[in-house]
């Protein structure tokens, strides 16, 4: 048995934080594992809710705090006689150079769930800390890259190809296979709770944040419903730009027609109650959500961002437009309305898909060999 301390610096739940979960409960199983959080309220009940077995403390994740943070961290680690730390994202991947100083019998974990170099950054900042991140890189023991995007990219960076592990995301395929009735029911629940009856519904789950795109949606959307097509969207998740996607709604004249759900803890029953899933990300690794409303049957659209393109095959199991696009994406999404037959096939294969290559037993049994050969190592 390991002793394991996981930190996470997001702020929000999203796909970093439902991996964190899922990885931290398998390990837990077999190691004595503790949690050092950012202590935003949603993402303490989020851990507290999926882990509550699991020991979990807060500090402020921010750069200007950052001497805080290693001295909370150093306090945990020889408290709890911690022998390893898995970084959860690149934010606080500066810490590396300082640990392995000050508490040198440690071995280091960082999984990296996105590209440096994205529609979402400028080029400059992204340049800054691709170079920021070049000495607490190699500091790690072990680096974990959600897509072959990510793996390229530390390997731009010189990592050696010794210390990088490609570790694609994975879902519990079972806990997104129900009977046709069990659908329906969750399908007829949300939309009678929401109002959408027997409406077309278009939808996305995942933090409101202008990386996962919300904006283009809407915007496509807008001139979907001009081109007279009666729809709805349903947009499952929270964050900092859920007042500017509120705004942007009256501005489009979309506001009756757009259904902001906030944070929810099963997305399942959102999932049904869909038609038709878009993930129109400007930045992203490998996306749970696009795995979970594959897993569910759902006819999906992507853009070409990160590790999407490693998971969608263009026409068989989605469809995939360039990023930031809204005139792409408006196209593709009138080409799947206008063709039942390619959303239902697209649907099939994309569930198969899944179900084939990304089942979560995968993924954890892949994280076992990475955490047993550095702390059972011969």
């Amino acid at each position: 048995m390991a002793r394991i301390l996981c930190l996470n610096p997001g702020q929000d739940v999203g796909g970093a934080e439902v991996y964190l979960a899922n990885v931290a409960r398998h390990l837990a199983a077999r190691h004595m594992l503790h949690l050092l959080v950012h202590p935003s309220t949603g993402i303490v009940e989020y851990f507290q809710r999926e882990l509550p077995d699991i020991a979990l403390e807060t500090a402020a994740m921010a750069y200007s705090g950052l001497p805080r943070l290693l001295a909370k961290t150093r306090q945990i680690i020889r408290h709890h006689r911690i022998e390893l730390v898995h970084i959860n994202g690149r934010r606080q991947i500066v810490l590396a150079p300082f640990l392995k100083l000050y508490e040198p019998q440690i071995k280091l974990v960082a999984t990296f769930h996105s590209s440096y170099f994205n529609q979402d950054e400028s080029l400059l900042k992204a340049l800054s800390l691709w170079l920021l991140h070049l000495a607490p890189l190699h500091c790690c023991d072990r680096i974990i890259a959600v897509s072959q995007k990510v793996y390229q990219e530390r390997r731009s960076q010189l990592v050696p190809k010794r210390k990088l592990r490609l570790i694609k995301n994975g879902i519990n395929v079972e806990r997104f296979t129900f009977s046709e009735p069990a659908r329906l029911q969750m399908r007829r629940e949300i939309r009678q709770r929401y109002g959408l009856n027997e409406a077309l519904v278009i939808g996305e789950v995942g933090r409101l944040v202008r990386g996962k795109g919300q904006h283009i949606l809407l915007e496509a959307a807008a001139r979907l419903r001009r081109s007279g097509y009666d729809l709805k969207i349903l947009l499952v998740g929270d964050g900092p730009s859920r007042t500017e996607l509120e705004l942007m709604c009256l501005d489009l004249q979309m506001d009756a027609s757009v259904i902001f759900t906030g944070h929810q803890p099963d997305t399942r029953p959102f999932l049904a109650a869909m038609d038709i899933f878009v993930l129109p990300s400007l930045n992203e690794g490998m996306p749970l959500s696009l795995l979970e409303a594959m897993a569910m049957g759902l006819p999906v659209i992507a853009t070409r961002s990160g590790g999407i393109s490693e998971l969608l095959d263009d026409g068989r199991t989605g469809l995939l437009a360039p990023v930031d696009d809204v005139n792409a994406l408006t196209l593709r999404l009138t080409e799947l309305l206008e063709k039942v037959a390619l959303q239902q096939q697209m649907a099939r294969n994309a569930q198969a898909h899944v179900r084939a290559q990304f089942d979560q037993r995968k993924m954890l049994a892949l994280h076992d060999d990475v955490f047993n050969e550095l702390m059972f190592a011969v």
